[in-house]
């Protein structure tokens, strides 16, 4: 974004800027998302990153259902975008 006044319309917000804008999303997702999943007898894992992000990247928000409860918990207890998909069944979840 260059111009004057400019407007971003993504979602629920609204960005503008008068001169030039660099947005650092810090792993969260500004224009859409990649999601993997990961299924086994016990849980699926669900992960949500940036699209691009490698799995080895610490930008993952990740997400256990607990196949016979539907009990859904969260990596290390945070739905941020902090965790690395690669080490999702290293985690706890709570």
């Amino acid at each position: 974004m260059s111009s004057a006044n400019e407007q971003v319309k993504n979602g629920n917000f609204t960005m503008r800027a008068r001169k030039s804008l660099e947005v650092d999303a810090g792993g969260r997702p500004i224009s859409g998302s990649i999601t993997k999943y990961d299924d086994n007898d016990t849980y699926t894992y669900v992960g949500k990153a940036v699209p691009g992000t490698a799995t080895s990247d610490a930008l993952w928000s990740i997400k256990r259902i607990t196949n016979s409860t539907g009990d859904i918990t969260w990596a290390d207890s945070t739905f941020e975008y902090l965790k690395i998909w690669d080490n999702r069944a290293s985690y706890s979840y709570a």
